[in-house]
């Protein structure tokens, strides 16, 4: 009996020095030193350089599962846990505390997307960001708050995805008060595109704009 229970502390023993072990090997794997994506590092520390932290105090930080737009990353700074959401170009979105009050501390503004268009500048695509005014966004009042919309030339347009899950409406510019109360327009089509790269042609004539959904950047190109 004495020898059954010896062994079995002795396995007990190599069990917990062989999780020991992995524990280190995957602590070294997730240390920043080891992060391996050149530019999703670059741009972290941009990032870092923009609100005044140091990288130098990351101790691990590891891609977990996918935002709508792209990689995730979660991070150990300063003992305290942050995720950082990129773009599939490697572009950092944002950073963010991983709490419940989930507290942005670094939000990018300066997000640049193209389409790689050969043609010339007459056929040439513009890019509509989210939260942006670029070549074709107005501000519009519905119920005393303002939104962006954007309002292309009368005609045929080839759209593309320039982030995976982007989605937008065509709307009636008409703004009219609902059975609540509230201004609202007609939606006359929803277009979702889930991957980058994706491709879809509108039509929109001088009543329609479109109303894009958070996060989503696509081009517009006129074909007719």
């Amino acid at each position: 009996m004495k020898k059954i229970v010896l062994g079995a502390l002795a396995l007990i023993g190599i069990i917990f020095v062989l999780s020991i072990s992995q524990g280190m090997k995957d602590s070294a794997k997730y240390q920043w030193e080891n992060f391996e994506d050149k530019n999703i590092k670059t741009n972290i520390e941009k990032a870092f350089k923009e609100i005044n932290f140091d990288t130098s105090k990351i101790e691990t930080i590891k891609k977990i599962e996918d935002w709508n737009n792209g990689p995730r990353y979660k991070m150990l700074y300063k003992d305290e846990f942050y995720i950082i959401y990129a773009y599939e170009d490697g572009q950092i979105s944002s950073i963010k505390e991983e709490n419940e009050e989930r507290k942005e501390i670094y939000s990018n503004n300066n997000v640049k997307f193209e389409d790689e268009n050969k043609e010339d500048n007459e056929n040439k695509a513009s890019v509509i960001t989210y939260g942006e005014l670029g070549d074709y966004g107005r501000t519009v009042i519905y119920s005393g708050k303002e939104y962006i919309k954007y309002f292309l030339p009368e005609g045929e347009y080839e759209v593309k995805a320039l982030v995976k899950n982007s989605m937008f409406f065509i709307e009636d510019t008409k703004i009219y008060k609902n059975s609540s109360g509230y201004d609202e327009s007609d939606i006359i089509d929803t277009i979702n595109l889930s991957n980058k790269g994706d491709k879809k042609t509108i039509v929109i004539n001088s009543e329609n704009c479109i109303n894009l959904v958070m996060n989503s950047v696509i081009s517009v190109k006129k074909i007719n």
